[in-house]
């Protein structure tokens, strides 16, 4: 009890700041800290799939899912303590089969995901279209937030090409994240070539902020309201339906409704995990022009 004391009374007297920097292949890589994760994200016309890979105490856990029409139709979790990361650009290999690889080709940011469990997997290509960035404070969050992405998901032998977009971020937790942290909720919209992710930190001093990507740029925006709301009873916890998202300054302005399509639950040790398809609208003023969108995209809502 002592130490969750002395932890918020660290929090509330030194409060997160987060800021916005560019990112390089080495950030991307492997750190060796408490907790990492390599997040990545695909969404075509019909399937959509998730690959998490989580680094801790010397294992790596890989966790596919595949969606059809929104819903979750296949997923699997395995643990390997026998692997290869590098430390110098985003790699990870298990008895010599590279499972994810970030490099520059033809000076654009590529990532190839193949990783295949029996008669199911995920075979990708995702190539970058805006900029990426890396955000400190205690922890990290690097993203690159809209790839055009195609190749395969396998279900049951069958093969089903996809081809649409992707994202991917990395994450870096500390081991006491669970006693200083009550979660976070973000989602993201992906344009062609205009982007942008928000995000609600559920700290003690809660954080809210958007970073819109165009024109080879990004910029974070501190002036944000996000809301939950329509509250529902799922697996034995009232969550957020829907959220809103408005963000304006400096001439750009965001405002989004991201309404549930389908829930994926995913309970883990101390952590409680919804990952939401949802139908989004709203706009993007920036860069002098006016952009609508009308999408689905995946979101999440997490809570220690």
């Amino acid at each position: 009890m002592k130490a969750l004391t002395f932890f918020i009374i660290l929090l509330l007297f030194f409060p997160y700041s987060w800021h916005v920097d560019d990112f390089s292949l080495r950030e991307d890589a492997f750190h060796d800290v408490s907790i990492e994760t390599w997040y990545f994200e695909g969404i075509s016309q019909n399937h959509s799939f998730v690959l998490m890979i989580t680094y801790f105490v010397g294992s790596v856990t890989i966790g596919y899912y595949i969606y059809e029409n929104c819903n979750l139709i296949k997923y699997g979790r395995k643990t390997f303590h026998e692997f290869e990361l590098s430390s110098s650009h985003p790699m990870l290999s298990i008895n010599e089969n590279k499972i994810i690889e970030g490099m520059i080709e033809n000076d654009t940011l590529v990532y190839r995901i193949n990783f295949i469990d029996g008669d199911n997997g995920i075979n990708v290509i995702m190539r970058n279209i805006t900029r990426g960035w890396v955000m400190h404070d205690d922890t990290m969050w690097l993203a690159v937030p809209d790839m055009d992405m195609e190749g395969y998901v396998y279900v049951d032998g069958i093969v089903h090409e996809v081809m649409g977009r992707g994202y991917h971020d990395h994450n870096i937790f500390r081991f006491y994240s669970p006693l200083i942290s009550r979660g976070y909720a973000d989602g993201k919209v992906m344009l062609d070539g205009i982007s942008f992710v928000w995000a609600k930190i559920l700290y003690p001093l809660p954080e809210k902020f958007i970073v819109l990507s165009f024109n080879g740029t990004y910029h974070i925006i501190h002036n944000v309201s996000i809301h939950a709301k329509n509250y529902v009873f799922f697996k034995w916890h009232f969550i957020p339906s829907s959220f809103e998202v408005y963000g304006s300054d400096e001439g750009n302005e965001i405002k989004a409704e991201f309404s549930s399509i389908s829930v994926h639950y995913i309970h883990l040790p101390l952590i409680n995990y919804w990952r939401y398809h949802a139908a989004v609208k709203g706009y993007i003023v920036a860069g002098g022009r006016n952009h609508t969108f009308s999408s689905t995209e995946i979101m999440e809502y997490m809570r220690y």
